[in-house]
């Protein structure tokens, strides 16, 4: 079967969204926080991680610059 010229070639892998920001990931499963902030960092993103309501006020506290995003859990202990 012959290939049609005009037809674009689909990529190999989908292209995922870059930035630069920086997120705020609160998880309790470390597992689930690590898979997250990994995939993020790939992409090009700053990642800050805390695992309770506590280390994530502190980490804002702590952090000198603007945090873009807070991705967190629903629940989780303190």
């Amino acid at each position: 079967m012959l290939e049609d010229p005009d037809r674009p070639t689909p990529p190999s892998e989908p292209l995922l969204p870059t930035g630069s920001e920086t997120i705020l990931i609160v998880e309790d499963e470390e597992m689930v926080r690590t898979l997250a902030r990994r995939v993020l960092e790939r992409q090009g993103y700053r990642v800050l991680e805390a695992s309770d309501g506590e280390s994530a006020q502190l980490a804002c506290s702590r952090h000198p610059g603007c945090i873009d995003l807070l991705l967190t859990d629903v629940v989780m202990p303190r």
